[in-house]
């Protein structure tokens, strides 16, 4: 049998592979994934938004009640027993807790080994202080009550729950793209980090809730913003800088808090 090369012309031109077609078709379909994914993310995290809003603290005390502390602290807990200022601070918690803004909630004061000053909103109502926070301020009863009356705005807001529940989102996302049946160690980063971390709105929010608690607690603003300013004095970073920081300015948050007693007083 003899074989015979025939010229295709043009229709072989029609059927031969477009690489530049083949490209663009590549592109349009991981643009098009890529929006699909940003859409369930951001559809998720709307979601939580919704959900936390709406879990009332007595379903809150029930879920967590049964989870060991430890596993919710992502930081060493100490022992307080060194610290003598420890039982103003557990009595100043006892004091504000029963004001009519704060949810009801078991809440419970844990102690963190960390060398920033810094205290944390834990699902279930711990609230964690670090030992230098605690170091740092002391005794002072309207610094410890701003503290504190921050972390149970946080608490009321269900800022705390946000966090968590956005946290779990963004494992999950890690753990799927990375095609793990589980978080993994980044995945568990993400949750600590974004359970630590609060936007700046409600960072705001909460001082204001806090200053609100404590004026009406100890019947007094006075010297509500002695931490701050200590914080504002160690700070090295320019204004600037907050533009990337969940916290605002040290000194942009005592302006708001003059300004929000001010008013609050003239009620």
């Amino acid at each position: 049998m003899r074989l015979v090369t025939r010229d295709m012309g043009d229709a072989a031109e029609v059927n031969a592979p477009d690489a530049r077609q083949q490209f663009r078709d590549a592109v349009l379909l991981l643009a098009s994934l890529l929006a699909i994914g940003t859409a369930c993310f951001f559809a998720a995290i709307w979601a939580v938004d919704w959900l936390v809003t709406r879990i009332p603290p007595e379903t809150e005390a029930q879920v967590f009640s049964s989870v060991p502390p430890e596993t919710l602290i992502p930081l060493k807990q100490a022992d307080p027993s060194g610290h003598p200022a420890w039982r103003v601070w557990q009595d100043t918690l006892e004091r504000l807790r029963i004001h009519p803004a704060v949810p009801r909630l078991d809440y419970r004061l844990a102690l963190v080994d960390w060398d920033q000053p810094n205290a944390f909103a834990i699902p279930g109502g711990i609230i964690a202080v670090t030992s230098s926070l605690v170091q740092a301020v002391g005794e002072d009863r309207m610094a410890i009550a701003m503290i504190l009356g921050h972390e149970l705005g946080h608490f009321a807001h269900r800022d705390h729950l946000r966090s968590l529940g956005r946290g779990v989102v963004i494992g999950l996302l890690i753990s799927t793209l990375l095609g793990g049946s589980d978080f993994g160690l980044l995945g568990n980063m993400a949750v600590d980090l974004v359970h630590l971390r609060y936007s700046r709105k409600q960072e705001e929010q909460a001082d204001l809730f806090g200053a609100r608690v404590a004026i009406d607690t100890l019947g007094q603003a006075e010297g509500f913003d002695r931490f701050l300013r200590q914080l504002a004095e160690r700070d090295q970073l320019p204004s600037w800088a907050y533009m990337f920081s969940t916290h605002p300015d040290p000194k942009q948050r005592i302006q708001a808090l003059e300004t929000f007693i001010r008013n609050y007083r003239s009620e």
